[in-house]
């Protein structure tokens, strides 16, 4: 499902080294507050941006954050980041990977302004971002890979809390 996602959503010979590009330069962030986008009490109405800060004091396990300081990844991480393309993308790969798209739709409308050209971005989707952070509650036996999260799909949630 994944290879099909990118392969309807991201046009382009280039769409696995920009997400690979995008997932290595994430930045070490803390989470400043989320965006509500509407005054709408319909979940499908509502659209949700994150806005965070990069972290770079302080330690997280035992890594020093420090040493991400100067890198600038926040900016490296949206340099491949098409706002006019986003919405086609999003709609393509929507019907695989609907939670994940819009999880990732609010991350992106939370970036700041300077960093990225967000106005023409829509924030992530309250009810798929609710979907994809709701625990898996389907108990099932582990597929052939022993991953335990194999029923962790449709309305059965996408966390499997060990």
């Amino acid at each position: 499902m994944t290879y099909r996602a990118i392969k309807f959503g991201v046009k382009g010979d280039e769409a696995w080294e920009k997400i690979v590009y995008a997932l290595s330069t994430i930045p070490p962030t803390e989470i400043e507050h989320f965006e509500f986008l509407t005054n709408s009490k319909k979940m499908k109405e509502v659209e949700i941006a994150m806005v965070t800060h990069p972290a770079l004091e302080g330690t997280y396990g035992d890594q020093d954050l420090s040493v991400y300081a100067g890198l600038d990844f926040q900016a490296k991480n949206g340099a491949e980041f098409d706002p006019d393309a986003f919405e086609d993308q999003r709609s393509s790969g929507e019907r695989f990977a609907r939670s994940g798209l819009n999880f990732g739709a609010m991350v992106a409308k939370g970036q700041s302004e300077e960093i990225l050209n967000m106005e023409k971005v829509r924030g992530g989707t309250a009810e798929y971002i609710l979907n994809f952070a709701s625990p898996c509650t389907k108990k099932t036996k582990t597929d052939g890979n022993n991953d335990p999260t194999e029923g962790c799909r449709d309305s059965y949630g996408r966390v499997f809390w060990y």
